[in-house]
């Protein structure tokens, strides 16, 4: 364990300001000695001391340099806090310009909280839940996921997911831990003490495999006895385990995250599901009466799920009992854009009804929430009444790199942000929130962009976010609001309280410091007020359309009501028992595909209205039912003032932004361009056959796809226009040939091509995200040309017809060079590599995820490479083969090599036919 640094601290009155200045630092030989004086903001605290600071960790308890206006709360003052958990997230070594913290596990031990969360470089411990302190340990692998822990005697244990080494110490905060016994090893360990203490193990993280409870030997942890395995995937049921941000991916989900409780004789194993970079990832239910079973499915699961808002997710978490005897859930929420693992954490309250069902209160779950200890039962109480004012309000900025414009900084979406072209104290942005409003509390959301890893990444340099807020009732004049311009603490997700409301229209955030060289970047500028304005209404009219062959998904339609800004559909399986949530802005519906088969639910809409109005152009666009793109019937436009239905015209790129809403499909028959232009989640684009569709490049984004785009014609764009396939954006090529259009293919975007013939579509060289094949019509053999692209999520072969597929055709003297950071999944079809008969070529696949083959012909290489050409397949992941055929026609050239050192790699054959060649 480090040696920490002493800090004194003196409090300096000026005006109405408290500054609070570090007026010395002393440590022992192990650190130099730091003398520094800090005055005014104007001094460049990374000039004074980062040089000799950059070694030193610096905890939230231990040093608190900042100034405060007097319209803020003191950390330990404030009542509330506001989700996802304003700690010092650990930047990622596998990946540029992303945090993580996921998995957690919170546990009371010597009436101290302590959280731990997978690879943090530490671990935090509160008092009190409000504020958290990092300690860096000694002696104990803190680098591993999915951490198991348990209070049991007077010690902490601690294993790391899939190890065989318990750690244990009796003072935790001291950092200092020791080899205990050894154990099995166990994928997303979670030990459950009973009150008997009998000690058990829960297990497992599988799309394959189940979650299984075994007992322990308290002091061996031996096992006792055989385990129990308790939950299976059962997606084709359970819908809100199916795969995907909408839980619209029939894929096998992953199974993980197991944790127990015991609550009035019950014990309840919660386990999640379907994939910790989706929205919809949540915890279910099992119970049973022994903590070995039998157990029975909880048809209200999921407990714990946040499928929508700011930032979702609510999975992989455990819960426990605070100090006052109440329940909470520490959870998984997903930013997963830079890379799967890039998580945060969320704390949400829990009960148990009457009838021992156990529930999660995540509505308004991102919202200013009350600090455990603030209210009585903070199930039913924890929402603090503020509404967010800031959303999709008019916004200005200093600058804007292309791609980064300033609407994300207020889109309410973790996964976008702004970014500044700098990141220097020049750079600043201003809300106007339309009206004077009560502003009440502020969340300020960083990103990171372009970020030194050599500075940001580890837990050895001292990493803060600096800057000033301001307010303005005319946007000319302007009084500090919070003032950190001398903040050293790292705070991504900060959250603000104020003492009192503050009457104002704009507020101004100015940047004084970016941490690791990066630039300015807000995921989101999160203004909140208004609770004495708010106004919350029961909608009475609205219908519910469940598929009566799928109950998993449901459509709920209803009457919009007048000024509301947002509605919250709560559902469950009884009147008093609307457990779950989505919550929806600006919206007249919701599809559901979380639902449980077979199981009756209940229905409630609920709006909002925060006392303040959208800003939107004159000109706007949005669909009002489906219907043909040149058809006025189809749309609504916005005049300024209010909608207008019919449109008196239909969209030109002349008008402002284009919407199709989630439910509605727009078909275009007749050539048409456009600019501006989202399909929403839910929403269809078709171009018809024959159709050409262009994208002009204009004000704002040019076309984003949240829904589905399906291609019978043509997509062109002019030359700076971009498309972008984002959340679970899909493409959907309906034609033989044709032209993929050129996009950006964010993580979870879906490409799938299903009516290829004769002809593979052109501009297939693209950095797909996810890309299915499924042509039982192809007739003739066909190559992707892909070289020097990486495709981020999995590659799905259903059926290449009589054919067969390749992904490189390299030219004799050529190399080809494919990266794929997901899966290969085949059922059918005949798919390979390559298949080039060209000399002196060069493939290599770099693949960091598995092969999982179960039916039609796989081969690394189908053709010879003209004897002396090589193909090689670097792959990290596993390789399985089953029912399927296998070959290789350039048996001295090609060969699989597997690159996970250290780590086990699984090549696994079963009912294979090993054909010419056979596997290399």
């Amino acid at each position: 364990m480090r040696t920490l640094p002493q800090i004194r601290i003196k409090q300096q009155k000026s005006g109405q300001k408290f500054q609070y200045v570090c007026i010395s630092v002393f440590t022992n030989s192990s650190f130099p000695v730091i003398a520094q004086c800090l005055f005014k903001r104007k001094i460049s605290l990374e000039k004074a001391t980062m040089k000799r600071l950059i070694k030193i960790q610096l905890f939230a308890a231990l040093i608190f340099v900042q100034t405060l206006s007097f319209l803020a709360l003191p950390l330990q003052g404030q009542q509330t806090f506001c989700n996802p958990l304003n700690l010092n997230y650990r930047f990622m070594g596998d990946a540029l310009d992303a945090r993580e913290a996921a998995d957690a596990v919170i546990v009371l031990f010597q009436d101290d909280y302590y959280l731990f969360a997978s690879r943090s470089g530490g671990y935090w411990t509160s008092p009190d839940l409000r504020e958290w302190t990092l300690i860096i340990p000694e002696g104990i692998d803190i680098e591993t996921y999915a951490p198991g822990v348990v209070a049991m005697r007077d010690s902490l244990f601690y294993v790391p997911s899939a190890t065989s080494q318990v750690y244990k110490t009796g003072d935790p905060k001291s950092g200092i831990w020791q080899k205990g016994p050894r154990i099995a090893s166990y994928g997303d360990p979670a030990f459950f003490l009973d009150d008997d203490g009998r000690l058990y193990m829960c297990y497992g993280v599988s799309n394959n495999a189940p979650i299984s409870v075994v007992e322990l030997d308290p002091v061996t942890f031996q096992e006792i006895g055989s385990k129990v395995d308790v939950v299976y995937a059962k997606a084709s049921v359970h819908g809100w385990e199916r795969r995907g941000d909408d839980n619209l991916l029939d894929e096998e989900p992953w199974i993980e995250g197991s944790w127990m409780i015991k609550e009035n004789g019950k014990y309840y194993l919660h386990y999640a599901g379907p994939g910790t970079e989706f929205k919809t990832y949540a915890d279910g239910i099992y119970v049973a009466d022994s903590p070995l079973g039998p157990y029975e499915y909880a048809t209200y699961s999921p407990f714990a799920f946040k499928p929508t808002g700011f930032i979702s997710g609510a999975g992989h978490g455990s819960t426990f009992k605070d100090k006052d005897g109440n329940y909470w859930h520490i959870g998984t929420m997903t930013i997963s854009v830079q890379h799967m693992f890039e998580r945060r954490l969320g704390l949400a309250p829990v009960s148990f009804d009457e009838d021992g069902h156990i529930h999660c209160n995540t509505a308004w779950g991102d919202y200013p929430q009350y600090l455990p200890g603030v209210v009585d039962d903070p199930v039913n109480n924890n929402y603090a009444g503020m509404v967010l004012l800031s959303h999709k309000k008019f916004v200005m900025a200093s600058s804007s790199l292309d791609d980064y414009g300033i609407d994300n900084a207020v889109d309410e979406d973790a996964r976008t942000y702004w970014c500044a072209q700098t990141g220097g104290s020049n750079e600043w942005m201003i809300i106007d929130l339309g009206i004077e409003c009560n502003v009440e509390a502020v969340q300020v959301n960083f990103a990171e962009h372009n970020t030194d890893p050599g500075i940001v990444r580890g837990r050895e340099n001292l990493l803060y976010e600096q800057y000033i807020l301001e307010k303005s009732s005319d946007g000319l004049h302007w009084e500090t609001l919070v003032d950190k311009s001398l903040n050293m603490r790292d705070v991504p997700h900060d959250y603000t309280e104020l003492v009192q409301p503050v009457l104002t229209r704009y507020i101004k955030l100015t940047n004084v410091f970016t941490p690791g060289g990066g630039n300015f970047a807000i995921r989101d500028l999160r203004i909140f007020g208004n609770s004495d304005r708010a106004v919350y209404t029961t909608v009475a009219d609205f219908s519910v359309e469940r598929d009566s062959e799928d109950g998993r998904d449901a459509v709920i339609r209803w009457t919009p009501v007048e000024d509301a800004d947002g509605y919250i559909i709560h559902y469950g399986i009884a009147p008093d028992k609307l457990y779950n949530n989505y919550m929806v802005y600006d919206a007249d519906s919701v599809a559901i595909h979380s639902l449980n088969h077979g199981v009756e639910y209940y229905f409630s809409v609920e709006a909002f209205d925060t006392g303040t109005e959208y800003y939107r152009n004159a000109g706007e666009f949005h669909t009002h039912q489906s219907g043909n793109w040149n058809d006025p019937d189809t749309w609504t436009v916005f005049d300024g003032l209010g909608w207008t239905y019919p449109a008196p015209g239909v969209p030109s790129v002349s008008d402002g932004p284009i919407t199709i809403l989630e439910g509605h499909t727009v078909v275009v028959t007749e050539n048409d361009s456009a600019d501006q232009l989202t399909v929403a989640g839910g929403g269809i684009l078709e171009l018809g056959k024959g159709v050409t569709f262009q994208v002009n490049d204009y004000i704002g984004s040019d076309m984003v796809v949240l829904g589905t785009l399906r291609n019978y014609g043509a997509l062109i764009c002019d030359t700076m226009a971009t498309v972008s396939f984002s959340g679970s954006g899909r493409y959907e090529h309906k034609q033989d040939g044709g032209v993929i259009p050129t996009a950006i293919w964010n993580p979870s975007s879906l490409c799938i091509i299903d009516s290829v013939k004769t002809s593979v579509p052109s501009n297939l060289n693209q950095n797909f995200f996810n890309l299915v094949w499924n042509c039982p019509g192809q007739t003739a053999n066909l190559d992707m040309k892909w070289n020097e692209i990486t495709i981020g999520g999995d590659i799905t072969i259903q059926n290449t017809g009589s054919a067969q597929l390749q992904m490189c055709d390299p030219e004799a003297g050529t190399d080809a060079l494919v990266n794929i950071e997901g899966d290969i999944i085949q059922s059918g079809g005949a798919f390979a590599a390559t298949a080039t008969n060209d000399a002196n070529t060069t493939v290599v696949i770099n693949h960091l995820g598995n092969i999982h083959i179960t039916g039609g012909d796989f081969s690394i290489c189908r053709g010879s490479q003209g004897g002396n050409g090589t193909t090689t397949w670097n792959i990290y992941g596993n390789i399985i083969l089953e029912n399927a055929t296998t070959r290789n026609a350039n048996t001295d050239g090609a060969k699989f090599i597997f690159c996970n050192a250290g780590s086990t790699q699984m090549l696994s054959f079963s009912g294979v036919t090993f054909a010419g060649g056979g596997f290399p």
